[in-house]
């Protein structure tokens, strides 16, 4: 023991701040010394931070192996404190679950061998994989110019470093070849990018840039395109600004929208009658509109019970969930079968038990005559058979996910859609719909896969300057101007969809007399002939 404390004492191991031996203050177990966390799947970019955080510590010779383990005690404790303080830092780099599988290393370049063996993929496989990566990285509608270059070059990061280029062993060639293999790489990535680039927008730039003599760099490519996109002002990362809902729904229906005031103690002084005051009292003041209006839609109301609901026709179980019909009211379960209510048995047009909310601007007659026309099933053209859109008041947007009804289409920039159970799609394209002669959907929105076709109350009314009328079964829209009928709704399963109207020519005559009629009947000369005959003689 005397011995191990006087060679402690005449030991000249001494660590100044240049030495990678040295430990600062703010070296600390614990520290994060990369914004990388390490998750098992990243493992090339977490090497990649470690390694340069570690050379900016002058710790990387530890895990490289270049710093041999020195003989004088006291150098050997700073040699085990080093790699205590690197083992630390790896492991703190970590997620927990995967640090935790980790068996405990008092080396740091045994435990960074070992993680290099489990967590990167054979060199093999992967080049194969980033090689093909390469060939199909494209710059998409929604991809900036500054995202689609990271994609590119994360790529090529990796296979230079699974498959490093080739470089002189011997150090004494002066040809220049590593230079040479250089130059041809960084070429391979420059054509790469423009071949990637989206043609729709970048075509003329990528011209020009293949027609340079030399060519340039990847980075002066780069430049140049930012500078075009900023000029277009084409940032499509944003997308759209409005976000487009394809449905709305009202889940929590128990929640009230407003605190209502308890009424209950309130006592008139004229009438004697309780919950109103004497300044609201009807009696004085006269019924007010909205009162009789309420009273209106009690008395027709028909639905007594929980609201029926029934699978949405033509929308598949991923896509229709909830379907906002008038009002956020109308809902649409996801189920096998259940409960219609207001079943049409009866021609297109049912009659409800119990009566239905009338259309105020239409007599019985003419509500009648409605009904016959939609029921005389007019011929619809070849691009809408078989195809039912629903009138929808939750629809932001015009949306369908058959390409064959639009007309005009044009593409657009990625639009994100929002769908009732959480997901999202893209509409790429846009066009309009014909649903009549004089009934346009302008800006209908293309979404692949969805299977609903969706009618907005809003951009209808707004672009065909129209007014909609509903009732229990029946929807009619109506020309603003003229009063002119120029389409319907049919209420299925809580639900209006819409139908054509079939056009019906009329004739008016005047009417005439009794006499006159049976006289022209008979074959009689007309009296403006007699007096036409009396005259020539």
């Amino acid at each position: 023991m005397g011995d191990e404390k006087k060679a402690l004492t005449k030991s000249k191991w001494i660590v100044n701040v240049t030495s990678p031996f040295y430990l600062g203050s703010g070296d600390q177990p614990g520290n994060m010394i990369t914004h990388v966390t390490f998750t098992g799947d990243n493992y090339v970019a977490w090497a990649r931070a470690m390694t340069l955080s570690l050379r900016a510590r002058r710790k990387y010779g530890f895990i490289e192996g270049t710093i041999p383990k020195p003989t004088e005690v006291m150098a050997v404790l700073d040699w085990d404190t080093v790699h205590s303080m690197i083992i630390s830092w790896i492991l703190r780099s970590m997620d927990t679950k995967i640090a935790g599988t980790i068996p405990l290393h008092e080396n740091a370049r045994d435990l960074w061998l070992y993680i290099e063996r489990r967590f990167c993929v054979a060199n093999g496989p992967r080049i194969q994989q980033l090689k093909t990566a390469i060939s199909e990285c494209k710059q998409t509608t929604s991809m900036t110019v500054d995202k689609y270059y990271s994609k590119l070059m994360g790529y090529y990061d990796e296979l230079a470093r699974l498959k490093p280029l080739p470089a002189c062993e011997c150090h004494k060639c002066d040809c220049g070849l590593g230079a040479k293999l250089a130059r041809d790489r960084d070429e391979e990535i420059f054509h790469q990018f423009l071949i990637g680039l989206d043609s729709a927008l970048y075509a003329a730039v990528r011209t020009n840039l293949l027609s340079q003599q030399p060519l340039g760099d990847i980075n002066r490519a780069y430049q140049t395109l930012i500078q075009e996109e900023h000029s277009r002002g084409a940032t499509r990362d944003k997308g759209v600004s409005e976000s487009v809902h394809a449905f709305y729904a009202q889940f929590d229906r128990g929640k009230p929208r407003f605190t209502r005031v308890d009424k209950s103690k309130l006592v008139c002084t004229h009438c004697k009658q309780k919950s109103h005051e004497i300044s609201t009292c009807f009696k004085i003041h006269g019924t007010p509109e909205w009162y009789e209006e309420r009273v209106r839609n009690h008395s027709g109301r028909v639905e007594k019970s929980a609201p029926a609901v029934s699978p949405a026709a033509g929308c598949s179980n991923n896509a229709a969930g909830t379907i906002g019909g008038v009002g956020g009211g109308a809902v649409a379960a996801r189920s096998t079968g259940g409960v219609r209510a207001n079943v049409v048995s009866n021609g297109v047009f049912g009659t409800n038990e119990g009566g239905g909310t009338p259309l105020p601007s239409l007599t019985q007659d003419q509500i009648q005559a409605l009904m016959n026309l939609v029921n005389l099933e007019p011929k619809s053209d070849d691009r809408m058979a078989g195809i039912e859109w629903i009138l929808d008041t939750g629809a932001s947007h015009h949306i369908t996910g058959t390409l064959s009804v639009l007309v005009n289409v044009r593409s657009i920039a990625a639009c994100p859609v929002g769908l009732p159970n959480g997901c999202s799609a893209n509409a790429t394209m846009e066009g309009d719909v014909y649903l009549t002669d004089t009934l346009v959907l302008h800006h209908v929105l293309f979404v692949p896969g969805f299977q609903c076709h969706l009618i907005s109350i809003s951009h209808l009314l707004a672009d065909n300057d129209c007014t909609l009328q509903f009732t229990l079964s029946l929807c009619a829209i109506q020309d603003r101007s003229s009063g002119t009928l120029i389409g319907a709704g049919e209420r299925r399963g809580g639900l209006y969809y819409f139908r054509t109207v079939a056009k019906i020519h009329a004739a008016a005559v005047a009417a005439l007399p009794s006499f006159d009629l049976w006289h022209q009947r008979l074959g009689h000369p007309s009296t403006c002939s007699e007096a036409a005959s009396c005259y020539s003689f």
